[in-house]
């Protein structure tokens, strides 16, 4: 045989199997070293997602106050203000996260339905609940001030058919209010001296301790009217760490407290 007949009759054979797991073995090496890569492409698309929805959610609810004078949010709401709990904080109550509960510490609770139920001029959800808007009491313009995506079910991210809007890993958000009007918030998660003491009254992720110069007390509050915030890719929270840091809850739970995604502190 000579060396041409040798060439086109070794072109015949194709690949060896040497050679075919060769190639193999470089497209796995490959992909391992791209996958990493894309997930957290795609993490960070959810984030800045995340962060987009609650700019939005805020400018709406910014919109709200303008032309009614209050932030979104029922009487139910307002009325909890007192002097140990002075804002109101929308959390996970019946949005179907009963192990991501934030707690407003008051008799009153709900979640961030009643504020897209007002924003939204409903007086019912998709699924057929009322809202908190009953004969438009609370958007008598029946201006619809907030158009976010809506989706099916309720667990995907958008705002499910009862109406809660969730992040893009499928929990609430959480928002809260300035209920006695000062110009602060004190968020029912953030306020605690557990979660954000810092330095004295200089707290942890822009927060601000105007009770104890010591920073020893739950009063950690942000200078502004709204705070919206989101568990983050890990889906909890917890006020047994840091705002700024991860460790480890009292059920044993991995928590990240850190990618927290935060309005007031970007």
């Amino acid at each position: 045989m000579n060396i041409q007949q040798h060439i086109k009759s070794r072109s015949q054979l194709g690949f060896t199997l040497v050679e075919l797991l060769v190639v193999i073995a470089i497209i796995a090496i490959l992909a391992g070293l791209l996958l990493p890569v894309i997930g957290k492409v795609k993490q960070r698309a959810k984030i800045n997602a995340t962060r987009v929805e609650m700019k939005n959610l805020e400018s709406a609810m910014a919109a709200y106050e303008s032309d009614l004078k209050r932030l979104p949010a029922s009487n139910e709401a307002y009325g909890q203000a007192t002097l140990a709990n002075p804002d109101f904080t929308f959390g996970t109550t019946g949005a179907g996260a009963t192990s991501l509960v934030v707690t407003n510490f008051s008799p009153y609770e709900a979640n961030n339905r009643e504020i897209t139920g007002i924003l939204m001029a409903l007086t019912q959800h998709r699924n057929g609940s009322t809202t908190v808007n009953t004969n438009h009491q609370y958007n008598a313009l029946k201006t619809p001030y907030f158009n976010g995506k809506q989706v099916s079910g309720t667990k995907a991210g958008g705002i499910g058919e009862d109406g809660t809007i969730r992040d893009p890993w499928g929990n609430p958000f959480i928002v809260t209010i300035d209920a006695d009007f000062d110009g602060f918030c004190k968020d029912s998660f953030y306020k605690q001296q557990s979660v954000s003491q810092g330095s004295g009254q200089t707290g942890l992720v822009n927060t601000f301790n105007q009770a104890d110069p010591n920073g020893n007390s739950d009063d950690f509050a942000v200078q502004t009217k709204i705070m919206i915030w989101s568990f983050g890719p890990d889906g909890r929270a917890s006020e047994a760490i840091k705002a700024d840091a991860e460790g480890t809850d009292a059920s044993g739970n991995k928590v990240d407290n850190s990618d927290n995604i935060l309005s007031w502190a970007e």
